[in-house]
Formats: C-alpha cells, sequence, structure tokens
C-alpha cells in the first residue's frame, strides 16, 4: 500500500478501503504466491474492458483500464475499482481476443515511457527552478516558465488534440534547466521575457526561447536515470465484463 501511494496516477479511500480489507481477511502470504504476468477475466457475455498493472523497478506503479465502448484509458485508481469491482465469488474466463489485447499493449508501453520521460523532465525542472530562486538575476525565468505552463494548460483544456506545442515547449523547457546561463545568455531571455510582458502573445514566447536554446549545449545533471523498457514488468492482465 505504501508503494501504492506514491504512484503518479490518483487514489483515495475509495481504492484504498478495499484493498485494507482484503489484506485483513487474506494473509500476505497468499498474495505473494501470486506470479508476476497472471491473468483472469469475468465469465459474462461481454467484455467491457482490460486491465494492465505495469511495474518499474520499485519506483513506479502504472495502472491502465482500457475502455473496450469508449476506446479510451482509464488511469485513476478510484474511477478505475468502480469499473472493475465485482463481488469476491464471481467466476473468470479468458477471452479469446487477444491480437487486440497485444495492440493495446502497445499503445500502454509507449504511454508509459512518455510518462517516465515526462516525470524525468519535471524532476529536472523542479530541481533547477529551486538553484533559479536563490539567484536575483535567474528569478524571472520561473514566472517565465510558470506562464507557459499556464497558458498551455488552458490551450490544452480547449484543444486537447493539438498536443503539438506541448511537445516542443517540453523539449525547450528541458533544454532551458539544462544549459550554462552566462550574463549574456540571461540578458537575451530578460529581453525576450520584457517583449512578452509589452505585448503578450505565449505561442511567441514559445517560439522566441525555443529558437534561444536550439543551438545551446546542454550539461547533463543527476536525476531519474533514462528509461530502459527491460525495467518494466506486466504484473497483471484482467478482463473485465
Amino acid at each position: 500500500l505504501d508503494e501504492l501511494e506514491a504512484d503518479v496516477f490518483g487514489g483515495g479511500e475509495v481504492f484504498y478501503q478495499p484493498l485494507k480489507t482484503y489484506l485483513k481477511k487474506n494473509s500476505m502470504r497468499e498474495l505473494e504466491t501470486l506470479p508476476d504476468g497472471i491473468h483472469s477475466g469475468l465469465i459474462k457475455k461481454s467484455i467491457r474492458g482490460i486491465f494492465f498493472y505495469y511495474k518499474y523497478e520499485n519506483d513506479f506503479h502504472f495502472w491502465y483500464l482500457y475502455d473496450l465502448d469508449s476506446r479510451k484509458f482509464i488511469k485513476n485508481k478510484t474511477e478505475i475499482l468502480q469499473f472493475i469491482s465485482c463481488k469476491e465469488t464471481e467466476k473468470r474466463k479468458i477471452p479469446d481476443f487477444f491480437e487486440e489485447v497485444y495492440d493495446i499493449n502497445k499503445i500502454i508501453q509507449k504511454d508509459i515511457e512518455e510518462t517516465y520521460k515526462n516525470i524525468e523532465s519535471k524532476e529536472k525542472t523542479d530541481t533547477q527552478q529551486v538553484f533559479w530562486s536563490k539567484e536575483k538575476s535567474k528569478k524571472f525565468l520561473i514566472s517565465l516558465v510558470k506562464e507557459i505552463d499556464h497558458e498551455l494548460e488552458d490551450y490544452l483544456l480547449d484543444f486537447p488534440e493539438d498536443n503539438a506545442l506541448e511537445k516542443e515547449w517540453d523539449k525547450t523547457k528541458e533544454k532551458l534547466v539544462g544549459i550554462n546561463l552566462t550574463k549574456k545568455r540571461l540578458q537575451i531571455l530578460r529581453g525576450i521575457w520584457k517583449r512578452y510582458k509589452n505585448s503578450p502573445n505565449w505561442k511567441k514566447l514559445i517560439k522566441d526561447v525555443t529558437d534561444f536554446v536550439s543551438d545551446k549545449l546542454v550539461y547533463e545533471k543527476e536525476g531519474l536515470d533514462d528509461f530502459d523498457e527491460k525495467k518494466l514488468r506486466l504484473i497483471v492482465l484482467d478482463f473485465i465484463s
């Protein structure tokens, strides 16, 4: 439970209470006998979803519920629990459509890799912003980054399919926190920020910062290791009726 609480997806009491109840009723020894890769499915006329649980080393737990009706993924643990809840006496059976399972699994693995890289990027950004906050000459960069993050977040609420800008900004932000910010470079960035405040255009701000960092050398900083698919294990595959 402690490991799951540190997960990147949401949970809540609705999620944890059934687990706590089950653990009181059944010994941990029984749970530990379950092999990695176990899979099962409820016996009903139709399958509504497919549940995947992946573990990356001992640090990250990824839960996905693929809704076969809406053809969309659910990642929030509370929503997944509500979707898959059933009585303990419910019989289980594996349906016969593994080709689609393989295709969905490929999408999930790609999403996990992107999620991991986003966590890695955010960790670097958050760490660097701590250093920026300690130097008066660099504090404006925190405002610059937050401004773009805020504007981009609002934009994606209205246009979620237009994620090209988000990907561009993620790459730019990662470079921004990794370059050596000399006095001259800070002057250029401060000028970009000043022009934006005089004539707000957040898309142009992204472009200006992107152009600025494009030819700069990035210094690697300690953080999460690069994503390694060999460290990713499928723990559970479950078919939900």
